[in-house]
């Protein structure tokens, strides 16, 4: 509310443009003057009731399928009235006229994108190429730990109780965590030439777990600080007011069996440095950025 200007920052009150866009939702008609009233009363407003078939006619306007040309554009001005919002979309429309917007977002689409803020002077100022940069070094150190993970998975539910120097001594986990160092060298580099504070900042929990991959100078090591680091942070969560448990048991030399919800019955697949492991709101900004004719739907996209 705030980021679109529809709501003031320092006491929560619609501004013009708030007041315009809220005027365009269908109004309850099926509700006295004094119920409509009522509802914008959050004391009140348990006060007021309604049929079930009153309400789904009420409900057969209120959506977005529903909305006119006058409350898409008021919508789309919201969506990207914040400035880095705004240079996202643009972005994103250049990148669909040059080769269109793609299903499923991976590092590639990423370097795309930050090569069209690249070109966006506003972009670069606000250091959104940056942002896509840290992204980039962050979901490929973190794509690489996981495969190491989801091998140790994998290993504890068809060889629970083998000795996990067994695992260590087969050459593709010896790869996966060769990239694992890689990576984490990357993601120092990173933060070490980074120009923007508030960026450094930002990966700071995910460097420090880097620089203990780095350090770590052979695959055993590797494989133990995961697995400290993923003690860590289960002892963080907490779940029915005790701490969650760890997906696999380690008793220093073997992995336990882990409980059913948290077996892998096949190995995973190798960290290649394309997938996204963290879901980002690209797709449902894409999504509402055409459901308001801001870009072009994907029907236009291909046509």
């Amino acid at each position: 509310m705030i980021g679109g200007e529809l709501a003031n920052p320092d006491d929560g009150k619609l501004t013009d443009e708030g007041i315009n866009l809220a005027q365009q939702f269908p109004m309850p008609t099926q509700l006295t003057e004094k119920d409509r009233k009522r509802l914008t009363d959050p004391e009140a407003a348990l006060r007021v009731s309604m049929t079930t078939s009153n309400l789904r006619q009420w409900a057969d306007g209120c959506h977005l399928a529903a909305a006119d040309g006058a409350e898409r554009e008021q919508l789309g001005d919201a969506l990207t009235a914040d400035d880095r919002r705004d240079c996202i979309n643009r972005a994103l429309f250049k990148m669909a006229g040059r080769n269109g917007l793609p299903e499923a977002w991976d590092t590639q689409s990423l370097e795309q994108l930050r090569g069209e803020l690249m070109s966006l002077e506003r972009a670069v100022d606000l250091g959104l190429p940056t942002v896509v940069d840290a992204v980039l070094a962050t979901e490929r150190f973190h794509e690489a730990v996981l495969a190491v993970f989801h091998a140790l998975r994998w290993w504890a539910t068809m060889h629970a109780g083998k000795r996990v120097d067994d695992l260590v001594a087969e050459r593709d986990v010896q790869r996966a965590t060769d990239r694992c160092r890689e990576t984490a060298e990357l993601l120092q580099r990173f933060q070490a030439t980074c120009d923007r504070q508030e960026i450094r900042t930002a990966i700071t929990g995910l460097g420090g777990f880097a620089r203990g991959i780095d350090r770590a100078n052979s695959s055993r090591r590797v494989v133990d600080e995961i697995l400290r680091r993923h003690r860590e942070v289960q002892s963080g969560k907490v779940d029915g007011g005790v701490p969650k448990r760890e997906w696999i048991g380690f008793d220093g030399e073997k992995l336990l069996r882990p409980a059913p919800r948290f077996q892998l019955n096949e190995p995973p697949i190798a960290a290649v440095g394309l997938r996204l492991t963290h879901p980002y709101r690209l797709e449902p900004f894409i999504y509402m950025l055409r459901e308001n004719n801001v870009l072009p739907s994907q029907e236009q996209q291909a046509n």
